[in-house]
């Protein structure tokens, strides 16, 4: 049934049956289920707010699919992870490969819990901050069996500040900075996604504009992107026009098309709202931007 739903489009049957399936095989035939069902699996169970196991279903699977095919001639990752450890050669192999998966399971599963969390915070930080506080101690939990436990150390320590009351968008900024520039690419979105929500609307948009394209590449498959990204960006466009209208140019057309994109939660409906917000934000595209977001020949652009 997960498989049917998948190539129908019902991202939503197929993410709650595979977690369905995933926990009936904790019943005995653990060893036949997929790494890619329980990638279908982590999406649902990160809805359902149970981030300790997204997380371990994500490193099981990321390390099993790195695994598999590692042993594949030919063989390409199964997750998009810029940042994973290089590989190595001989009695190595094994722990290369296994860091390969465990950096795989922090994108896939990290980055949306981040943005669920982020969804969280727009209408209540202080549950926001005592989720993100156990997620820390989970990303803690990971580091200490992980073959490169820098990564979930410093998510753990990120979570702290992201979701602290006396967070700074410029220390995060500039942490983000730091972490891009050295390709580490669950760090950064944690960093900036973490900024977004501590700036002024259009400093929000531009910040989107750069991480959503890189987590669109991330997240685009288990219906992660569509359910959990596409979301936070309703969610946070929404509370904004309402706590902040004056920050904008015609608050109620943007409200309305804030409301298409609840009917229309797609790549293709996310960038017409990130399109619709530039103008009224005064936010100046770059051409990395217009590429992205796809405009139609002829249509106007902000300055």
């Amino acid at each position: 049934m997960v498989f049917f739903a998948i190539a129908v489009g019902r991202d939503e049957d197929a993410t709650r049956w595979a977690l369905k399936a995933v926990e009936a095989g904790r019943g005995g035939w653990k060893e036949e289920i997929s790494g890619g069902l329980r990638l279908y699996a982590v999406c649902q169970a990160i809805l359902e707010d149970r981030y300790a196991d997204a997380l371990d279903m994500a490193v099981d699977a990321s390390v099993g699919l790195a695994t598999e095919y590692s042993t594949s001639a030919g063989g390409q990752e199964p997750l998009e992870s810029s940042a994973s450890p290089a590989p190595m050669m001989g009695g190595h192999r094994d722990q290369a490969t296994r860091a390969r998966g465990e950096y795989g399971a922090a994108t896939v599963a990290l980055i949306p819990i981040i943005f669920r969390l982020a969804t969280l915070w727009m209408s209540d930080a202080e549950s926001s901050r005592e989720a993100a506080l156990g997620l820390a101690d989970d990303c803690r939990r990971i580091a200490k069996t992980a073959e490169a436990p820098e990564v979930w150390n410093e998510a753990a320590r990120m979570l702290n500040e992201v979701f602290s009351k006396d967070a700074s968008w410029q220390q995060l900024n500039e942490q983000g900075n730091e972490y891009a520039a050295k390709n580490e690419t669950v760090l950064y979105i944690i960093c900036y996604a973490g900024a977004m929500l501590h700036v002024r609307p259009s400093d929000a948009l531009r910040i989107q504009l750069r991480i959503l394209p890189v987590v669109y590449t991330q997240m685009k498959h288990f219906g992660i992107f569509r359910r959990i990204a596409i979301p936070f960006v309703i969610t946070y466009w929404r509370v904004t026009l309402d706590r902040a209208p004056h920050f904008f140019r015609m608050p109620v057309l943007l409200k309305e098309k804030v409301d298409k994109l609840v009917a229309d939660p797609s790549e293709s409906g996310l960038k017409s709202l990130l399109r619709e917000l530039a103008f009224p934000l005064d936010v100046t595209l770059t051409d990395s931007d217009r590429e992205w977001l796809k405009f139609p020949d002829g249509q106007k652009l902000s300055k």
